[in-house]
Order: structure tokens, then C-alpha cells, then sequence
């Protein structure tokens, strides 16, 4: 049996060799719940990574960005002799929208006639475009 996708070759007996690895793995794999282990092709068990391995060094990114991003807004606070609002570095996380929402929402409780949104916002974007800027330098470091 032949099978093509769009405009693929069509690769003969690929339905048979992918039936024959989908049944190795199943021999292979233990169900049981909770259980992160696959098998690779020598039949070896391979323990897989979940999320809930990751969340340590999510939340510290997060906490250590805003933190920076505050450090930062206080510094520029102090240069420009208050006439900036520190809270804007917390802004510039890529949480977009909810870091803009929550400088909002803290600058308001402190002072009812601070509006601080649009200026968050801005961070905020400004922060998504160097995450991707990042990414990019990172992935052309990886592939070389």
C-alpha cells in the first residue's frame, strides 16, 4: 500500500512500518497514570519531561524579569529626577496584556489619577519584541 500527502512521493510500505513501530511501542509502554516513560527504538525506556518539571524555572524568570524591569524603571526614575514611574519596568515582561493590567491596576490603588495603561502597554510591546528578538539570536546559536 502507497501513501502520498499534497505533494509528497508516495513511500511504499510506510503503512505497514509505521503499524509494526506503533505496536513495538505499545509492547514497550507502561500505562499506568502519572507515568512519564516512553520507549525509544532500541526498546529502552526514556523518562519524559512534563510541565510541572519546568514551573520552577518559569516562575523565576517571571520573578526575576519583573524584579529587573523595576530596578531598572527606579534607576531611570533617579536619572530623570522623578519624572518617571518605576512600575513601568514591571510592564516589560511578554505577559501580554496581563503585566500592563496589573501596573494599571497597582498605580491606580496608589494614586487614583494615575493612569498608567497606555505607557504599560508600551512596555509591554516593547517587551514581546525583544523575547522574539532573543529567541531568534538563540535559535541561530543553537542550529550553527
Amino acid at each position: 500500500m502507497e501513501i502520498g500527502l499534497g505533494n509528497m512521493p508516495a513511500l511504499p510500505g510506510s503503512l505497514t512500518q509505521l503499524s509494526w513501530a506503533n505496536l513495538r511501542d505499545r509492547e514497550c509502554h507502561d500505562d499506568f497514570p502519572g507515568d512519564h516513560h516512553r520507549c525509544d527504538q532500541g526498546g529502552r525506556f526514556v523518562r519524559q519531561r512534563s510541565d510541572a518539571d519546568y514551573s520552577g524555572t518559569w516562575y523565576s524568570g517571571i520573578a526575576l524579569d519583573t524584579m529587573a524591569g523595576v530596578l531598572f524603571g527606579k534607576l531611570l526614575y533617579l536619572l530623570m529626577h522623578g519624572r518617571f514611574n518605576p512600575l513601568i519596568g514591571a510592564a516589560g515582561i511578554s505577559a501580554f496584556p496581563m503585566a500592563a493590567r496589573v501596573v494599571n491596576k497597582v498605580g491606580l490603588e496608589e494614586d487614583y489619577d494615575n493612569f498608567l495603561l497606555m505607557h504599560a502597554m508600551g512596555a509591554n510591546a516593547a517587551g514581546q519584541v525583544a523575547s522574539v528578538v532573543a529567541g531568534g539570536i538563540l535559535l541561530a546559536l543553537v542550529v550553527r
